[in-house]
């Protein structure tokens, strides 16, 4: 089947997805990366030969005689190729975005993601509070480790003890210390072994960290394209990381970025500098241009590309980066959501007479907290205690009424009492609600999208 001529690249090959309908409205409406994103679904969907057969045949308008004799396949396969292209692309989500463009599928989903996030927090702070504060499990995860601006603890990778010890001894306390630290400075400044350093790797990886600690210490010179040149463009450390958890579609997040950030002549230069190794005397006499324009050409071309809005695409892969925005968009709408689910809990209880109806469960854990912690005046102390009001469950089952009959507790300290129970109280529910639940994972809310970060 030949390239439909009535039509150019992308819309030949868009043609085989879409209905003549919807192809029109592309032809006048379509997304800004939409061939960028086209290409790249086109590489991650079909192997390397049947991709570069589609790109040959719709982009570059290459016959199947052509292509055949160029990578050496018989022609028959090549015919074969060419009349399925475009079968694997007919998903639904891939359709969506080619119409609407990959950030608005994005911003759509961050949107679902955090919507779903926050009716999954509120739903659990609600079920928290209600039937789970007297659970005595065994608290193994704090509900917030995973999210944002929370630090685990070391203790939480599991490493062996000689390898603790060798960190508690260096100081490293948290997590967040081992994924600002590269194998050097571990070796060198914190005096771990390469042993130690490997073990911790692997258990950052299977934590679900992405970590920049190698398995070996050995640097390695990437000779080939585009390798040489993201190797080439960015800091040690991120060259590390590259080097050894480079993302499966890498090369297809290249293309991705390469097409919508450069420009064809800076592609042409690059492409000279480090594909084809020219000089930078032989690039200036390839282009008619100064040696001095020829550096300042390829930084200024590398420069786009070092950009963290483009190069984390890159660095992560397309698929790790928007499932990773996901995931923290829905761990903010757990967040957000699991607060608001402890305030709207918290308005059945009356600020100023602190009556509430209290779970026989949670009044089990207030009969061992002194009154004390309330921080009240010694007066105001003295007065309960006399009364026998020792631990904070006796105060909250005392309506004001009671407290008035005390000798010694007037308006002004029921008010202050009250008010400070209600914080108290308050404060003490959100910590057991996320000390106690075990079982809630952020990773069950990105599920729920049918994702698989």
């Amino acid at each position: 089947m030949e390239v439909n001529q009535n039509e150019v690249w992308p819309l030949n090959l868009l043609c085989r997805i879409f209905d003549q309908e919807e192809l029109e409205i592309l032809k006048w409406n379509a997304p800004k990366e939409m061939e960028a994103f086209l290409i790249y679904s086109v590489r991650d969907a079909y192997s390397d030969w049947e991709a570069d057969i589609i790109v040959l045949h719709f982009m570059e308008q290459m016959p199947p005689e052509a292509i055949a004799k160029k990578m050496r396949r018989q022609k028959e396969r090549i015919e074969e190729v060419i009349a399925n292209a475009g079968d694997k692309l007919k998903d639904p989500l891939l359709m969506e975005t080619y119409r609407h463009g990959l950030a608005w599928r994005v911003t759509n989903e961050l949107q679902k993601a955090y919507i779903a996030g926050y009716r999954k927090g509120y739903t659990h702070a609600i079920k928290g509070l209600e039937e789970r504060v007297g659970d005595h499990g065994n608290a193994f995860t704090n509900l917030f480790f995973d999210l944002p601006g929370h630090n685990h603890p070391v203790a939480f990778l599991e490493p062996s003890e000689e390898t603790y010890n060798a960190m508690y001894f260096a100081g490293i306390r948290d997590v967040k210390e081992l994924l600002e630290a590269d194998d050097r400075k571990l070796m060198t400044e914190f005096r771990l072994d390469q042993s130690q350093i490997n073990e911790l790797a692997e258990l950052l990886k299977k934590k679900g960290y992405s970590c920049i600690l190698t398995r070996a210490r050995n640097d390695i010179t990437i000779s080939y394209w585009p390798m040489n040149l993201l190797m080439g463009s960015i800091s040690e450390t991120s060259a590390y990381h590259l080097q050894c958890y480079a993302p499966a579609d890498l090369m297809e997040s290249f293309e991705f970025v390469r097409r919508i950030v450069l420009s064809s002549e800076d592609e042409d230069i690059l492409r000279l500098a480090y594909d084809l190794e020219f000089s930078y005397r032989d690039i200036a006499e390839e282009l008619g241009i100064e040696i001095s324009q020829v550096y300042e050409r390829i930084l200024n071309a590398l420069r786009k590309l070092r950009n963290p809005k483009y190069f984390d695409l890159i660095r992560y892969g397309l698929k790790t980066t928007v499932r990773e925005m996901i995931r923290l968009e829905s761990e903010c709408g757990f967040q957000d959501g699991f607060n608001r689910g402890i305030e709207e809990r918290w308005e059945d209880i009356d600020e100023e007479t602190g009556e509430m109806n209290v779970p026989k469960s949670l009044l089990e854990r207030l009969n061992g907290i002194p009154i004390e912690d309330l921080r009240l005046s010694v007066r105001v102390n003295n007065g309960l205690r006399r009364n026998k009001v020792e631990t904070m469950a006796d105060l909250v089952q005392l309506q004001d009424k009671d407290l008035l009959a005390m000798n010694s507790i007037g308006k002004t300290a029921i008010k202050d009492i009250r008010k400070k129970q209600s914080a108290y109280i308050k404060e003490f529910l959100i910590e057991l609600v996320t000390n106690d639940i075990t079982e809630i994972s952020t990773r069950e809310v990105v599920n729920d999208l049918g994702g698989n970060a």
